[in-house]
């Protein structure tokens, strides 16, 4: 036996050095990536030999009761499975796709050329106009998604110090890590936002010497403006690098002034990281197939094609678009020379391989976990009718809401008002966004074929969503999962824009066409400017402002000791800010009972009502009460830009201090 193992462990050295050596000492990346295998899978095997097997779980009850329990052992050791055997198939095939250098094929394109000061200017003033028009959100209210994500997977939520009533001594409990990484049982978990988040706010806590409780909106929504910010970059550089500077800065000058690229640059979501990334995602593929085809691009590839899945799941549904657009291009001949197919191929498949090995492990609780979460979402949200279609379509236009919902309301902008006020104006808008999405999709598919089809492929990869969502998962695909269009749609207008001056410049169009291409944007612009001004002072909802109304008056944020001050909220409530808020008194008798125990201790009582129509028809003995001016007065109403997020905050009225009905 002595013998042996010299012998074996000889072998074993000289079969690895083979297999290093298969890789060409140029061919670097390949090099990494059979490294980068090597390391994965002998770390899934460890992990695989102490994990508990899917069979070997014990939940003592429903599923549902320990979601996240089940998630994290059968998902993540179904995702260790699928990673390890990706990585062991490249690690076996190493000789077909890691043994062939760089080819000699001359670039699809010829290099741009280098980049003047006044493009750097320009870049430099989009991106300090963002800034301006980003920082007064940046200290709003969280909304719901913001609060819920945050009190689940990023920040923590006060607990009851013994028991279960919230009256008395509170204490705080932070989110373990494996749930920031690994629990999606809403639904609502965007990955690698929520790590940044928590990263980001334990280093500001620890820089202010500040508890492990504290928050603050704007410190946890710097990497979501950042990435909004970057995007813009992006966007300009990526065009640019293609030979379209000019593109370039009005993708990038757009976009900026996109409401929707406004709101969720300072939202607290992964939303602008996914719109990041699949940026550097597209850029990649371009270069992986562009000049010599090198390693870089498709390493760069598989990076940002996982970090755009890991901010925001479904993003998984445009990448599929725009690689089943390469791949049939490729098989055609016309995403590259014939010639560099097979190498171009093989890199392709290896980083897709790659990306998406690394995101079905660390995602696979949250898949694990979908199933269950998809069955509780099931028959909610808005119906995906001829309204929704036209909210949709509004909202990827001018980033505004289509119709009024709240006719109270004094502070929607509609765009349906506005083309019944200014039809000719508005109509023009419409107009000319469908001439430049139509006309830029042509000009940019003659320019660069595989780009400008791989961009109609992510717009109907939107309505595949929709389609799948609504008639698979029967649950509603909200509009604003459609994000990711926001890349086609600022690369159609810029190309169209684009086209259209280098027209004029030959002088082979009629001087009112220069005009229109001025026009066009500016009135645009125009219909999407009211969405603007409301988005700078309203928050998406407004809890916080609830919290002061209410408790807030009696106790300062963040107290922990016994209270009397008690807060009901009907539908709509966030703990970040209110963790005592008691959303189970949902009836009139509740009421009236609970209003006797505040009666009894000499205390305090407030009501908040959010989505008030639904109260109206489910709660009407509540909202009885409620109205009841002998009872309650009302405080505020604060407005939001959906009728659903209007919040109507109410205060008791104590026998010693009410008046005259």
């Amino acid at each position: 036996m002595q013998t042996d193992s010299p012998q074996r462990l000889s072998f074993a050295s000289s079969r690895l050095s083979s297999w290093w050596r298969v890789v060409p000492g140029k061919n670097g990346g390949a090099k990494g990536l059979w490294l980068w295998h090597l390391v994965a899978l002998l770390a899934l095997i460890i992990f695989l030999k102490e994990a508990k097997a899917p069979w070997e779980l014990k939940l003592g009850g429903p599923v549902s009761a320990s979601l996240f329990k089940y998630g994290f052992t059968v998902g993540l050791w179904w995702g260790a499975v699928a990673h390890a055997a990706m990585s062991l198939l490249l690690l076996a095939t190493v000789r077909f796709w890691g043994s062939e250098g760089a080819s000699d094929q001359p670039p699809i394109n010829a290099p741009a050329p280098p980049l003047r000061w006044g493009f750097w200017l320009a870049l430099a003033l989009i991106l300090a106009g963002a800034l301006w028009l980003r920082l007064p959100r940046m200290n709003l209210s969280y909304w719901g998604d913001e609060g819920w994500a945050a009190r689940y997977y990023s920040h923590g939520n006060w607990k009851p110090a013994k028991g279960k009533t919230y009256q008395d001594k509170l204490t705080f409990e932070k989110v373990d890590w494996r749930k920031t990484l690994w629990d999606d049982h809403t639904g609502g978990n965007h990955y690698f936002f929520s790590a940044v988040d928590r990263l980001t706010l334990d280093t500001w806590r620890a820089l202010r010497g500040l508890p492990d409780h504290a928050f603050s909106e704007a410190v946890s929504r710097l990497p979501p403006l950042l990435a909004g910010l970057a995007s813009l970059v992006a966007m300009a550089l990526f065009l640019a690098w293609l030979g379209y500077a000019r593109a370039g800065l009005l993708a990038a000058l757009l976009l900026a002034l996109h409401p929707w690229h406004l709101r969720y640059s300072t939202e607290a979501r992964g939303y602008t990281l996914m719109l990041l990334f699949f940026i550097l995602t597209v850029w990649a593929l371009m270069d992986g197939i562009r000049g010599t085809y090198r390693w870089r691009g498709w390493l760069l590839f598989a990076l940002a094609s996982f970090l755009a899945a890991w901010s925001w799941k479904l993003a998984v549904i445009p990448l599929l678009a725009v690689n089943a657009i390469f791949v049939v291009l490729l098989a055609v001949g016309a995403a590259c020379p014939s010639q560099a197919r097979g190498i171009v191929f093989k890199r392709w498949l290896v980083a897709g391989l790659t990306a998406g090995a690394l995101f079905v492990f660390l995602a696979g609780p949250g898949i694990a976990q979908s199933p269950y979460v998809t069955e509780d979402l099931r028959n909610s949200g808005e119906p995906m009718d001829a309204l929704w279609v036209r909210k949709s379509l509004s909202g990827m236009v001018f980033g505004a809401p289509w119709d009024r919902e709240d006719p109270l309301n004094p502070h929607e902008t509609p765009v349906q008002e506005q083309w019944r006020a200014r039809p000719l104006l508005t109509s023009f808008a419409l107009g000319a966004e469908v001439l430049m999405l139509a006309a830029g999709a042509w000009m940019l598919a003659r320019r660069q074929l595989l780009l400008g089809l791989a961009m109609v492929a992510v717009l109907l990869s939107a309505l595949a969503g929709a389609w799948l969502f609504k008639t698979v998962l029967r649950v509603e695909w909200i509009y604003w999962y459609s994000f990711f269009v926001m890349l086609p749609v600022m690369l159609f207008k810029s190309a169209a824009l684009d086209g259209w001056m280098c027209m004029i410049k030959r002088r082979s169009a009629l001087p009112a066409m220069a005009a229109l291409v001025l026009v066009f944007p500016g009135v645009s612009w125009g219909v999407s400017a009211p969405q603007i001004r409301f988005l700078h002072t309203h928050s998406y909802e407004n809890m916080r402002a609830a919290f002061h109304l209410s408790r807030g008056k009696h106790e300062p944020w963040g107290y922990a000791g016994p209270s009397k001050v008690y807060t009901c909220y009907l539908w709509r409530h966030l703990s970040l800010y209110d963790p005592r808020g008691n959303i189970h008194v949902r009836t009139g008798a509740q009421l009236r009972a609970l209003i006797a125990e505040v009666d009894r201790v000499n205390g305090e009582l407030y009501y908040i009502i959010g989505q008030r129509s639904l109260c109206l028809s489910m709660n009407p003995d509540l909202m009885e009460v409620v109205h009841d001016p002998r009872l309650f007065e009302k405080q505020a109403t604060l407005w939001a830009e959906r009728a659903i997020f209007t919040l109507e905050v109410y205060h008791y009225r104590k026998p010693g201090s009410r008046g005259a009905p």
